[in-house]
């Protein structure tokens, strides 16, 4: 009697399964379907009226299709961001080293005026110790370009 009542709610287990599996099938559908298919499908339901008694059902069927075409183009659409988005990182990675170099580049090049720079400051250092009142130092002002006094060097490079 046990083992037939085990029997009789094992075939009951199995019909509720089927009975579940049968509606994830009917939910899952439009994922299968070419798009084409999914747009066949999305027009036979949305033609039907709303009066007769399947009515809703269609609809619901014709707006899961749509659904399934919008998750489509949306997945698509983020896959593409992604790819943009790298290539972008990668291209900026690359123009950040050309940025590198080229700071390098520069200061090579501007070492020699500034060592020219750096010369011209110590002879007039060493000048304006020798005739500190002198009003003619050798450099000039980059603000208004007149010629800065022995007094000012050797405030400003003792």
């Amino acid at each position: 009697m046990l083992l037939k009542n085990l029997n009789k709610m094992k075939k009951i287990l199995d019909t509720i399964r089927n009975i579940f599996r049968k509606d994830l099938q009917s939910i899952s559908y439009p994922r299968t379907y070419s798009d084409k298919e999914l747009k066949k499908e999305i027009d036979k339901y949305g033609d039907q009226s709303p009066n007769s008694h399947l009515g809703p059902s269609y609809y619901a069927r014709a707006s899961l299709g749509l659904t399934e075409l919008e998750r489509r183009d949306s997945s698509a659409l983020g896959w593409s961001t992604v790819v943009v988005s790298f290539f972008a990182l990668i291209f900026s990675a690359i123009s950040l080293i050309y940025v590198a170099r080229q700071t390098q580049y520069t200061e090579l090049q501007s070492r020699g005026d500034r060592i020219q720079q750096l010369q011209n400051i110590q002879r007039a250092v060493e000048f304006c110790k020798n005739s500190p009142d002198s009003e003619e130092s050798g450099l000039y002002n980059a603000s208004n370009g007149k010629s800065v006094s022995c007094t000012e060097v050797l405030e400003n490079y003792k």
